[in-house]
């Protein structure tokens, strides 16, 4: 079984419960992983998510530490490190981060580190939402990737309209919301595992 690590992940993670991954969470800091082999990358997204000019409106007078992009370098770090090791970068849908380091626009690439971009619903991994996400993969062709799940639809939602669901699905939690689908995990883990970067690079 290759070895892959899962980076930035949650105390809790379900990848600490999958063999022959190496995680780092927020107590063993991702910015210490010395990279060689191939890996899943869940860099914060608050600060490059669309939410992040609600609170930028609501707390004007914090407008340096909410600005936009202040995460401590870590999508930078991130984007570096997937890129040198191949695997999956992964963050929300619509994440200004993809503009402001020249990313391939989804369903684009690949691009000159053979990276490439695109968008699925964790919710057909069976997360209550539909969340979008966008994935920047790089080392696996389109083609090579693993099998995708059927299409399903949400019983959930992450903010509803007028803060009432209009078609009865409940709103769900911070920790649901959080949280990364088992079956989606084990996805990027395999997507990680197809990885051709160390074959690249050993060439």
């Amino acid at each position: 079984m290759r070895q892959v690590a899962a980076l930035f992940v949650r105390a809790d993670s379900v990848y600490k419960s999958m063999p022959g991954v190496d995680c780092y969470d927020i107590e063993r800091d991702a910015r210490t992983w010395p990279g060689g082999v191939p890996g899943v990358f869940h860099p914060p997204c608050t600060r490059w998510s669309m939410i992040n000019g609600v609170v930028l409106s609501r707390y004007p007078h914090k407008a340096d530490e909410f600005a936009w992009g202040n995460d401590d370098g870590a999508f930078a770090w991130a984007l570096d490190a997937v890129r040198r090791n191949g695997g999956a970068l992964e963050h929300p849908g619509g994440s200004r981060a993809w503009a402001h380091h020249h990313m391939p626009r989804i369903g684009r690439g690949p691009d000159r580190f053979g990276g490439w971009s695109c968008e699925v619903r964790q919710c057909d991994w069976g997360h209550k939402a539909e969340k979008l996400t966008w994935l920047y993969i790089v080392g696996v062709h389109p083609d090579d990737l693993p099998a995708l799940p059927a299409r399903s639809e949400p019983t959930g939602v992450i903010k509803p309209q007028r803060d009432v669901p209009r078609d009865g699905r409940k709103i769900v939690t911070k920790a649901e919301r959080e949280h990364t689908p088992p079956e989606l995990a084990a996805w990027l883990v395999e997507l990680a595992r197809r990885t051709r970067v160390a074959e690249r690079l050993a060439a």
